[in-house]
């Protein structure tokens, strides 16, 4: 299942259509969920792609402006460094949490998982408590541990088993 949404009026840096290298630059998790993409039956590639290519909006970007109890606000670009595993989705201006969104069993999950969050007033309310889930917790032990043996598969169990039964083999043709 390759990772494509409509992205008619997408194009890479060099100005080519990004369906036509196989897989979509600046995915965008909000456009996903509205595909209904399962996000459960993606495979290490599909789920490494949304990682490395997630929608980062640009220092010029400009986030909509909502009015909210007497003030517009918007998604701050802040909030990302405050909360790395944040990310903005365009197509529904709201924030997702990566490696939830990826790796969480979706039993009564919802925002920030399931749904946008974009009450703007409360990101410190919502995100502060999200950190404190256990779902999130084991989440992010999930993520960093798919991190480190997608970038370097020389560090899994299963390689190292294959190694060691390699090394054993070369042993025993030397008796």
């Amino acid at each position: 299942m390759a990772i494509y949404f409509d992205a008619a009026s997408q194009t890479d840096k060099d100005g080519d259509d990004p369906a036509c290298h196989g897989l979509v630059h600046d995915v965008d998790v909000g456009a996903l969920f509205r595909q209904k993409t399962a996000f459960k039956s993606l495979n290490q590639a599909e789920k490494l792609n949304i990682i490395n290519n997630h929608f980062r909006p640009g220092e010029d970007y400009a986030f909509p402006k909502v009015f909210m109890n007497g003030c517009n606000r918007s998604f701050q670009r802040s909030w990302q460094q405050r909360y790395p595993w944040l990310v903005y989705s365009k197509e529904c201006d709201g924030g997702f949490c990566l490696p939830c969104v990826l790796f969480a069993i979706r039993e009564s999950l919802c925002t920030l998982v399931t749904t946008p969050f974009n009450r703007w007033i409360k990101v410190s309310k919502v995100c502060g408590e999200h950190e404190k889930n256990r779902y999130h917790i084991d989440t992010m032990v999930a993520y960093d541990n798919f991190l480190t043996t997608s970038r370097n598969p020389q560090k899994t169990s299963k390689f190292k088993l294959k190694a060691n039964a390699g090394s054993r083999l070369r042993e025993t043709d030397k008796l």
